[in-house]
């Protein structure tokens, strides 16, 4: 609730930001040694979801859980976004 806190009480400016999403049970040396270039490398991880912001331009979202992919869709799409779409599993879709 502390992020959430800081990130609505002030204004920023977001050019590049990657966030990924761990279950509790994952040791710190689990997630800094999980790199995610692809989606490949998603699905193989332990990582629940990615958030990728590319030159406050571009936004990737990833999710696992596909009820949580479902919800994140409608309401991105809700907030007018364009150019939104689901990638499949089997695409070539990288993170750099």
């Amino acid at each position: 609730m502390e992020l959430k806190k800081i990130l609505k009480d002030n204004d920023y400016y977001s050019i590049f930001l990657s966030l990924r999403g761990f279950p509790l049970s994952c040791t710190y040396e689990d997630i800094n040694n999980t790199d995610i270039t692809n989606l490949i490398e998603f699905y193989n991880s332990h990582c629940e979801f990615y958030f990728l912001i590319i030159d406050a331009y571009y936004f990737g979202i990833l999710f696992k859980n596909t009820d949580l992919l479902d919800i994140a869709y409608k309401h991105i799409k809700n907030l007018g976004y364009i150019n939104l779409r689901l990638i499949e599993k089997g695409e070539k879709w990288y993170l750099e």
